[in-house]
């Protein structure tokens, strides 16, 4: 089994920011059908403290309001 075979055919890569082909608006709506279910959150790196974890946020919804 190679990576492609992995990806493709054994786990659904639903939210990845460099992977995945939507950006904006579709990329939004992707990561919250995908948290609206069952899923497992695996995180690449370190996980960033500063600032109360605030580093690295994506989006905040109330701010794109």
């Amino acid at each position: 089994m190679d990576v492609a075979d992995l990806l493709f055919n054994v786990i659904s890569l639903a939210y990845h920011p460099n992977l995945m082909g939507g950006a904006g608006d579709l990329a939004v709506q992707t990561l919250n059908d995908a948290v609206a279910g069952n899923y497992i959150l695996v995180v690449e790196g370190g996980i960033p403290t500063a600032f109360n974890g605030y580093t690295c946020v994506l989006w905040s919804e109330s701010a794109a309001r």
